[in-house]
């Protein structure tokens, strides 16, 4: 049944939190207006942050293997964590929008995990050594 093993491997989607009436009310008065704070447009520097939960510290480490590298996992040391996926750090940069699958995390006793992920981001170590490359779960 092709039918079923399809409905069975599709993942679920994660919404963004809707704004409660309020802020939605604060957000949409004219800029400028007395009492209200402009919203500037993000700035080119800043990071575009979708997160839709918490990053939580997440000492370990991953093996992953990159879709145009198969043969060659690599292993990364874990930053952080949320729902959508994690922050490792590297010292290559990596190019954004590439792919591939999470083996292992490291201590859990090797168990397998086969967690399909996508570059979403990566910038500079804050401390110079390196990058930090956000990884989205799908």
């Amino acid at each position: 049944m092709i039918h079923d093993s399809i409905m069975q491997s599709t993942h679920r989607l994660r919404l963004p939190r809707l704004s409660s009436a309020a802020e939605v009310s604060e957000k949409s008065e004219v800029p400028g207006s007395p009492g209200t704070t402009d919203l500037a447009a993000p700035s080119a520097t800043s990071t575009d942050d979708r997160r839709v939960s918490d990053r939580l510290p997440f000492p370990a480490e991953m093996l992953l293997v990159w879709n145009h590298s198969l043969q060659l996992p690599i292993r990364y040391r874990v930053i952080d964590a949320g729902d959508g996926g994690y922050r490792i750090a590297s010292s290559l940069p990596l190019m954004e929008g590439t792919t591939g699958m999470v083996l292992r995390l490291l201590p859990s006793r090797g168990k397998p995990m086969d967690q399909p992920v996508m570059v979403a981001w990566v910038r500079e170590a804050e401390d110079g050594d390196g990058y930090e490359i956000g990884l989205r779960c799908f």
